[in-house]
Parts: C-alpha cells; sequence; structure tokens
C-alpha cells in the first residue's frame, strides 16, 4: 500500500516548517545567550565586567559549537544555524575584547591579591 503525501491532510513542505520552527529561534538564542553573559558578568566588580562579558561570551561560542557538531547541523543553511549563532557570539567576543582596560584590571587584581593576604 502507497502513502499519499496528501494523506495526513498536509504537504511536505508544511512538515519541513514544522520541524524548522520560528525563523528567528536562532536570533532570539543569541540574544539569551548574550543577556545571560551580561547578567553573570555584572555580579562582579565594575571593572571586571568588560573582560568576563567578552569571556563569557567566546565560552558560549564554544559551547554552541560542540552543540553545532554533535547535532551535526549543516553549515549552509537558508535558517540560521548554531554555526552562524557560534560565529555571532565569537564575534561579539571579539569586538568586547577591544574594550578591555587591561591595565585597570591587573591594578584591581593586584588589589584583591594585597586584601586576601
Amino acid at each position: 500500500m502507497q502513502s499519499n503525501e496528501f494523506e495526513s491532510g498536509r504537504d511536505k513542505t508544511t512538515e519541513q516548517k514544522a520541524q524548522q520552527g520560528s525563523p528567528f529561534r536562532g536570533l532570539w538564542a543569541i540574544a539569551i545567550a548574550v543577556a545571560l553573559a551580561a547578567v553573570f558578568a555584572s555580579t562582579l566588580p565594575q571593572v571586571f565586567f568588560v573582560a568576563v562579558f567578552g569571556e563569557l561570551l567566546f565560552f558560549g561560542a564554544l559551547g554552541t559549537l560542540i552543540v553545532a557538531a554533535i547535532r551535526r547541523d549543516p553549515v549552509w543553511s537558508k535558517r540560521i544555524t548554531a554555526w552562524d549563532q557560534a560565529a555571532v557570539l565569537a564575534m561579539m567576543s571579539g569586538i568586547v575584547g577591544l574594550f578591555v582596560d587591561v591595565e585597570s584590571v591587573a591594578t584591581a587584581l593586584q588589589q584583591q591579591a594585597a586584601l586576601a593576604n
């Protein structure tokens, strides 16, 4: 017995769209990752915010790369994949890294080390 593609009342393109989900799903994932990184970085003293925010974005990109590799997401796709999310997070991490004041972070770390001793 052959199955008809319209037998279930839905054609293949409708099923494919249902599997893909919202086209903005990848953008929401990026926005949530950035928001979480900002929230976690804001728990530290202000001098460390930019440095920690950039590092959290970088580690988010690494995690997303691992997820994309495990799920075997296609690199080239018409929708935003985990590979695209990782690329955006890595680029944002690099851009944020340009604004890190290394001297003030080093001074703050030395002051905290002196207080701990």
